[in-house]
Formats: C-alpha cells, sequence, structure tokens
C-alpha cells in the first residue's frame, strides 16, 4: 500500500526566501546565472541587486520615476535593463 504525503504548509516548497527586500512590491525579478545575482524591481522606483547564495543585500540602483516593471539580465554580458 503507497501512503502519498500531504504537504500541509506550501511554504515547504520554498527554497530559499527573503523578506522585506523593498519598502514596497516587488514586482518584477530576474536572475543571473553567469553572475550569481538577483535584481528586484519595486513599486518604490528602485532597484536592488542580491547575492544569490548568501542571499544578502549588495546595493540599490535609484533614478526611475515609476515604479520598476521590469528587470533583465543580459547573458552572457554583466548588463542589466530596466
Amino acid at each position: 500500500m503507497d501512503e502519498k504525503k500531504d504537504i500541509e504548509d506550501p511554504s515547504e516548497l520554498v527554497l530559499r526566501g527573503k523578506g522585506s527586500c523593498h519598502s514596497k512590491d516587488i514586482i518584477s525579478a530576474d536572475y543571473s546565472h553567469n553572475l550569481g545575482l538577483i535584481a528586484t524591481g519595486s513599486r518604490n522606483h528602485k532597484i536592488r541587486i542580491w547575492d544569490y547564495e548568501k542571499v544578502k543585500y549588495e546595493d540599490e540602483l535609484k533614478g526611475h520615476t515609476n515604479e520598476v516593471t521590469i528587470v533583465r539580465f543580459i547573458p552572457p554580458f554583466p548588463l542589466l535593463v530596466t
């Protein structure tokens, strides 16, 4: 007889997590495998860069006058487009 294991808590499926990344909602994100970085764009008009391995804040990019709706790394180059 096979027993089916039910997942009671969906958070058990999350491999990594980080809270309080921006002061407002994150509406875009991208990951660069080459650089090991995550970029997040937010309604607070800012982009934040995170080290994926350490889940550590690296830098903040300011200058947008509206919410950042798209962030994309351009492989194989160390470029980020918003």
